[in-house]
């Protein structure tokens, strides 16, 4: 019986984006992920989407760049979490940043600087879910175009309602510090429960987001993928495990919930990505070797033998492909991607190298070391690339499965105490 479980979301540490190798194969990864749990994107809690949608209002209301608030409207909401805790938090970024900063710095001229924050902020991670949910219709995918809608003022409303810093609403109150780039900010506990990431969303918005997923509001959007994203949050909350542990995936299993279709695609993600994954670790292994080598940084493809360390790497690299193609599924790409890894060894080298090109480049016949290559410090999993679902886990689900599942603990008022439990393990 085959069995995967879900693992920890990765809290917030990047390696250099000069590692992340797409193989070529980024666009299945994303198709897979699609087909997971459609139009969720990369969230996983609920403030997102309200720190999201509210930065786009108050764009709108001030004219400004709508990027540009949103980022300085979360960077605001990060910093006034980070005055309450001590250490660093999932649901937060900035850590290495924000906590250096002191309250008289925070005017909105400063907090918009593109050097006061991170360069990949939770933002990026809703410019999906964001129209798919309806609370934004966007003219395109940029996130400049997005314009609030009804249903984005109620969501932004019902979750400040509570709140009235300085005794005025949020948005005003907002609104007035973007207007007044140089005014600082002036923090207040109605203000940090509002914007605070740490800070749960209200009944009501728990219950108007909650809507959205299972009914969806983009015009666009296909009953299909409405359905899977309703069906896979009733799979993900139906499971009642110890201490809010998440659901096991059995795949001879299949949840009565989740149609015949929707299971095969999930797992043939599952088996794709472990497929990508064998073969990062294949050129990782090959990194490795060349690294340690005392003649010289290279390989030679017309060498006589293969290393016994790659050879085995390869191997199982091989068994992940036969997996895959059994799965028979139709993406071209992936099927593409799986044939060559079926190559004799040599070729699944000189193939996996010419795809890869940052960390090891094929120059005729010799593999040699790429402008990212680190040598025998490189290790299995060196590589992050948060859309494409690597993380530092070994389980090959889809993350949108699991970042769902921490969804719907936050809309049950449950994520706090999973994630402290997780932080002790």
């Amino acid at each position: 019986m085959v069995q995967e479980v879900w693992g920890l979301l990765a809290s917030e540490s990047y390696t250099n984006t000069r590692r992340v190798r797409s193989l070529g194969v980024a666009a299945s990864i994303r198709l897979f992920n699609e087909l997971a749990v459609p139009g969720l994107g990369g969230v996983w809690y609920g403030k997102q989407l309200f720190l999201a949608t509210l930065g786009v209002l108050i764009a709108e209301k001030t004219g400004k760049n709508k990027i540009e608030v949103s980022n300085a409207i979360e960077a605001l909401a990060c910093w006034l979490a980070y005055q309450s805790i001590e250490g660093t938090d999932s649901r937060l970024r900035g850590s290495s940043k924000l906590p250096s900063f002191n309250e008289n710095e925070l005017s909105y001229q400063r907090v918009s600087q593109v050097s006061f924050y991170v360069t990949q902020p939770m933002r990026m991670a809703t410019a999906q879910a964001l129209p798919t949910l309806g609370f934004v219709e966007a003219g395109s995918t940029r996130f400049n175009s997005f314009q609030c809608t009804e249903e984005g003022v109620r969501f932004v409303e019902e979750v400040t309602a509570a709140y009235s810093p300085y005794k005025q609403s949020v948005v005003k109150y907002l609104t007035s510090w973007v207007n007044d780039e140089k005014n600082i900010i002036k923090v207040s506990p109605s203000l940090v429960d509002a914007l605070s990431p740490l800070h749960p969303l209200s009944d009501t918005a728990k219950k108007i987001l909650r809507e959205r997923l299972v009914r969806g509001r983009c015009s666009n959007e296909i009953p299909e993928d409405r359905q899977r994203r309703c069906n896979a949050l009733q799979w993900v909350e139906s499971y009642k495990g110890k201490n809010g542990s998440p659901i096991p995936v059995i795949w001879e299993a299949k949840p009565e919930m989740i149609d015949e279709q929707h299971w095969q695609d999930l797992r043939a993600g599952a088996l794709f990505i472990k497929l990508r994954n064998e073969a990062l670790n294949t050129l990782n292994v090959l990194e490795n070797h060349i690294g340690g080598r005392t003649d010289g940084q290279s390989y030679s493809l017309v060498s006589k033998e293969v290393p016994e360390a790659v050879g085995w790497a390869i191997a199982g690299l091989r068994m992940a492909a036969k997996q895959y193609q059994d799965c028979q599924h139709t993406d071209e790409v992936a099927k593409q991607f799986c044939n060559g890894c079926l190559s004799d060894d040599r070729q699944v080298l000189k193939f996996l190298v010419e795809r890869d090109g940052q960390v090891l480049r094929l120059t005729g016949s010799l593999i040699q070391p790429g402008p990212a290559f680190m040598g025998n410090q490189a290790g299995r999993n060196g590589i992050v690339a948060d859309e494409q679902g690597i993380s530092d886990n070994t389980e090959n689900i889809s993350y949108r499965l699991h970042n769902l599942f921490l969804l719907s603990l936050d809309l049950n008022g449950k994520l706090d105490a999973w994630l402290s439990d997780e932080a002790k393990k």
